[in-house]
Formats: C-alpha cells, structure tokens, sequence
C-alpha cells in the first residue's frame, strides 16, 4: 500500500505539484533555456568581415555567403571565422583601386544569455510557492550573519515545523493506528537553529536558580558542544544544586533514601535529627549570650585609667608602686 502526500485536486486523483500557480513561468523558463542552448547551434553573425571593395559583387557571391553561413558560421566551433567579401573593380586600368576593410561584428552578436532577468524572476515565484528564503535555494550573495539567521528561523518556523506537524499528524493517526502500534508517539527531529552562547546562558541561569538538575543540564551541554557526556550516577546530579548546597538538610534527605537496614536507617535519621536541632539549639543560645553580653558592655561604666610615675605613686602612698 502506497500513502501519498498529495496536495489534493479536483483535477486529478493523484493531487498537483505545489507550483502548479507557476506553471507559465516554469514552461517560460524551459523556453528560454533552449533558446539560449541553440544559439550555438544557429548562430549565424561572424565576429569579423573582410571587406574588399572597389567594384560590385558579382552574380556568384550571394550564393557563396548563403553557403559560407550555413557551413562553416554555425555551431560552437566556427565562433572565431571570418567572412571574406570580394568585389570586382570597375575596370582593369591604373586608375581601379581596391579597397581591403576589417569591419567587426561583435556588436551585432549576443554577449550573454538572453532573457537573464525573466529567469530570476521566474526562479522567484517558482521559491515563493515552497516559501523557501533564497539562502535555502542555494543562493548565498547578499547575505550576512544576521540575515542568514534570520531567514533561517522564518524557514523553521513557518515553513519546516507546519511540515514536520502535518507529517507527524498523519503518521500517529493513520499508519501507527492501522498497524496497531499504542502507546508510542512519532515525532519528527527539529533542526537547532539556536545560537550556542545563548543556550549555555540560559542553561547556566537555570541550573543556578534550581530549575535544572545537573544531570539535564548535561544533557543540554551534550546538545551545545555536539557530543555525549558520561553519565553520572552520583544522587547530587539528581536534584537541584541549591538542594545540594543546602548542607546537613540534604544529608538527612541521603539517608533516608540510602539502602541500609531498616533500623540502621531510622538510627542514622534519629541521630542526624538531633543534630540538626542541636545545631539550631546551639546557634540560638550564642546569639542569645552576645545579645547579653552586648547589653552588659553597654550599661555597665567604662573604666577611667590614669598613668602616674613611679616616684609620684611613691610620694603619694609609700612603698614600692
């Protein structure tokens, strides 16, 4: 059984091509193509006549040119021959001079291909019915960086992922259903038109706040860099990096999920509770002692000292100082 794509058509049973709109200009274009290919089979103008004159041209000359273009002006290989015209003097005295001119004719012949700009033109609408930007169709002048991008996204977006959509579509309704296959999707691979910088950016921004895990976040950096990273199985790759900066918390959340006996584990929660609130006991009672001892130094009266020499000391109270 054959699934067709087609694009349907009263016409046909078998659908048009999508740029049936630009029939004309497709059969305008195959026209002008072999116009210009027989150009070297027919043509007919030399790039250079030998005139030599001085009388006229007698009754066996018309027949010779007509024979000399036919035989030896047309094709590819007689492009650079030359026409030789002859004429007879008006007489055979001294006073009969002939006159010999190399006269060109390239003016008279075509230079480039004709109809150059109708085929562009063509070429146009023909990309316009696929919505196909130019950089896609193999033309490349005119562009930069940021146009390139540009056109690409448009590409992606408006004219890629509707296909890919569309495809997809019919493939889990039709061929998956009929051949009995449940439960399992099929979905097209997208193109990554993303700019790599960015996406570490972002990756990094996500991972920083906890939205991430560092095992997705590795998966994406496989992605950035175009290559398979080893798989850790450590549990921080796990989860969050601010669960797993969190401290004794996490460690507490590790030995519940740790396969050890049962009351090993309970024993290891129990003690690890404990020191959790041990700690929180602790921290609370020094913040309480500096918040009295701060009170204290603050009430209580400062000191005055006074340096007195030795010998003053001694005729004041007596005795050693």
């Amino acid at each position: 059984e054959l699934l067709h794509f087609a694009i349907p058509s009263p016409r046909s049973p078998y659908g048009v091509p999508r740029w049936i709109g630009n029939l004309l200009s497709v059969l305008g274009s195959r026209e002008m193509e072999e116009v210009n290919y027989l150009y070297f089979e027919n043509k007919s103008v030399p790039p250079l006549a030998l005139l030599v004159s001085g009388g006229k041209l007698n009754d066996a000359a018309v027949p010779r040119i007509e024979r000399f273009v036919e035989e030896n002006l047309k094709g590819k290989g007689a492009f650079h021959r030359m026409l030789i015209l002859e004429a007879d003097g008006p007489g055979t005295g001294d006073g009969a001079r002939a006159k010999i001119e190399l006269h060109p004719l390239t003016s008279a012949q075509q230079q480039d291909a004709l109809f150059s700009a109708y085929d562009e033109r063509n070429i146009d609408k023909v990309g316009s019915a696929f919505r196909l930007p130019k950089l896609l169709r193999g033309e490349s002048k005119d562009f930069n960086r940021a146009t390139a991008e540009s056109a690409l996204h448009f590409a992606e977006d408006q004219v890629f992922q509707p296909e890919r959509a569309e495809f997809d579509f019919l493939m889990n309704r039709q061929l998956l259903a009929d051949m009995g296959i449940r439960f399992w999707k099929f979905r097209s691979q997208t193109v990554d038109t993303r700019d790599p910088g960015r996406k570490a950016e972002m990756v990094e921004r996500l991972v920083r706040v906890g939205v991430l895990t560092p095992e997705e976040a590795r998966q994406l950096a496989g992605d950035i860099f175009n290559t398979e990273f080893r798989r850790l199985g450590d549990d921080w790759t796990k989860r969050p990096i601010t669960l797993t900066l969190a401290g004794l918390q996490t460690q507490v959340v590790d030995l519940e999920n740790a396969p050890k006996p049962v009351a090993q584990r309970l024993a290891l929660m129990k003690d690890a509770r404990f020191l959790v609130q041990l700690r929180e006991q602790l921290r609370t009672e020094e913040e309480q002692l500096a918040s009295e001892r701060l009170t204290e130094a603050r009430n209580e009266p400062e000191a005055d000292t006074f340096r007195v020499p030795q010998a003053e000391w001694q005729a004041w109270f007596g005795g050693e100082g």
